[in-house]
């Protein structure tokens, strides 16, 4: 992870493991999907800063898309105050995985669980990080599965997805994960 002090890199550490311990109560029912998915924006940006992308030319905003419904409402609107090393955090929702391939994460909602396999098909060989709350994701060749543990949010994480994508996924990313799926995604015919 380039440029950060060492220091700041435990402390970020700490907010990643920290938020991986934030619960999803269900106080009410009618509250819970609030509360995750404000936790799962905060997961967006915290990945952000333990993911290394390929250097990009000019001067372009660091996008996190949502492809698909959007859980989030306007929760990933906090993200726009924010930066990725000296670039501006910006949030986008493409229509397709074409318009996709510019986003550096990429949500993919509840809606698109049938398309999972052409999407990331579309996506492979862009350095973009799939992220997604679909139940198997990573082992469909999603980057980042979010996934609810004993009323917490936790991470599952496809290390070979992120290779293929150009991206490294930090060590100490990998320790905090829930799992790591390293083997390569076969493609079914």
């Amino acid at each position: 992870m380039p440029a950060l002090p060492c220091c700041l890199k435990w402390i970020l550490l700490a907010v990643i493991a920290g938020s991986a311990a934030w619960p999803a109560r269900a106080a009410q029912p009618a509250a819970e999907p609030s509360r995750e998915f404000e936790i799962k924006a905060a997961f967006l940006y915290h990945l952000s800063q333990f993911v290394e992308w390929p250097p990009r030319a000019g001067e372009r905003a660091f996008t996190v898309c949502v492809l698909g419904a959007d859980p989030y409402g306007d929760k990933l609107k906090q993200l726009e105050s924010r930066r990725y090393r000296n670039q501006p955090m910006a949030t986008a929702y493409p229509q397709n995985a074409t318009l996709a391939r510019d986003c550096q994460i990429v949500y993919l909602g509840a809606d698109l669980r049938a398309n999972v396999p052409a999407i990331l098909k579309q996506l492979r060989g862009y350095p973009v990080l799939t992220v997604s709350s679909l139940p198997g994701f990573v082992d469909q060749g999603g980057g980042v599965g979010f996934v609810i543990e004993n009323t917490r949010v936790r991470l599952e994480l496809n290390n070979q997805a992120a290779r293929g994508a150009q991206l490294k996924l930090s060590a100490r990313l990998l320790e905090v994960a829930r799992r790591v799926v390293d083997a390569p995604v076969e493609e079914k015919p």
